[in-house]
């Protein structure tokens, strides 16, 4: 979430400006160009499998996984149990290549889809 403020001269009355996603610019004057910005959108009908997934992730880590790849897991499972897929599947790829290594070897097709497409990467 994105927050700014900035007195307003006139009329002494703060600006606010709040954001909860992607955003190119933002407030009184604000400009952007050439932006490029990527979101994935999952499928409803798929968000159970991939919770599944998730769990099954979470499950196949070995004992001494990273502690940040356990909490990247938990992150996930939070973001996607209110919908907002694009932002699990950011705390998993922010940890690197082991947690697809580990979705890749377990075989979690569909959260490894996600993951490519996320990445930008080909498709698994």
């Amino acid at each position: 979430m994105t927050k700014l403020g900035r007195p307003d001269a006139d009329s002494g009355v703060g600006e606010s400006y709040v954001n909860h996603g992607q955003v190119g610019a933002m407030g009184r004057g604000a400009v952007a160009s050439n932006n490029s910005f990527q979101q994935l959108t999952v499928d409803a009908t798929k968000s159970a499998e991939l919770a599944a997934e998730l769990e099954r992730l979470q499950k196949a880590l070995p004992r001494e996984a990273a502690g940040e790849d356990v909490e990247a897991i938990v992150l996930a499972k939070v973001e996607g149990r209110h919908g907002r897929w694009d932002k699990a599947l950011g705390f998993l790829l922010a940890r690197g290549k082991n947690i697809l290594e580990v979705a890749e070897k377990e075989g979690l097709k569909l959260l490894v889809t996600y993951l490519h497409a996320k990445a930008g990467l080909p498709p698994g």
